[in-house]
């Protein structure tokens, strides 16, 4: 009996003394991988994350596009002063919107808000199997409707997000976020 107290006693010092990590902290833009291959199971598991993200009356507003290697080729080329950069990214996803609503009407805006954090979904996952990602959109220097006819994306869809996403030449673990100029404190407000 004693034996088994005190298994018991070490069995819970150990599970309390595990630290969890939270994968939305590991979360960091990453803009350098690896050739080491994302596991599919994992890009899977990412996508099935992404979708649970919430969203008005079900809309599933969302729409995936990974391309393969000529459809990354094409990505690649659409800014020739980048080409080389795009080509050292192992993966893309390109994330749309298909939103039934008016434009800038309050449930398009839900629409769009739904695909943002599907987007936040899909690279938080990755990151909690230490998969790297970076978001990218203006910064890819080429007009939204370019990537939506590379990608052949269904007729009224805009572009939300690049994400580029690869095992990071860094591991994310104990990877240092940089400080935000607000933080906290200077967003929250406390009211009665």
């Amino acid at each position: 009996m004693i034996r088994s107290l005190l298994f018991i006693s070490a069995l819970i010092a150990s599970v309390n003394s595990l630290a969890f990590t939270n994968p939305a902290t590991l979360r960091r833009s990453v803009a350098r991988f690896t050739d080491a291959p994302v596991d599919s199971t994992v890009v899977d598991a990412a996508l099935e994350a992404a979708i649970l993200a919430p969203n008005h009356f079900m809309s599933e507003p969302w729409r995936f596009y990974i391309p393969g290697p000529q459809t990354t080729a094409s990505l690649c080329n659409l800014n020739p002063e980048k080409t080389k950069m795009f080509e050292k990214v192992p993966n893309w996803l390109v994330v749309t919107m298909k939103s039934e609503n008016e434009k800038h009407s309050k449930l398009w805006l839900e629409d769009l808000s739904a695909v943002s954090c599907a987007v936040q979904n899909f690279m938080t996952s990755l990151a909690g199997e230490g998969v790297g990602s970076k978001w990218m959109t203006g910064a890819l220097g080429s007009p939204p409707e370019a990537i939506l006819e590379t990608v052949k994306a269904g007729e009224g869809e805009e572009l939300v997000a690049a994400v580029w996403f690869g095992i990071p030449e860094k591991e994310l673990e104990g990877a240092k976020a940089p400080p935000r100029k607000l933080g906290v404190a200077g967003t929250l407000t406390k009211l009665d």
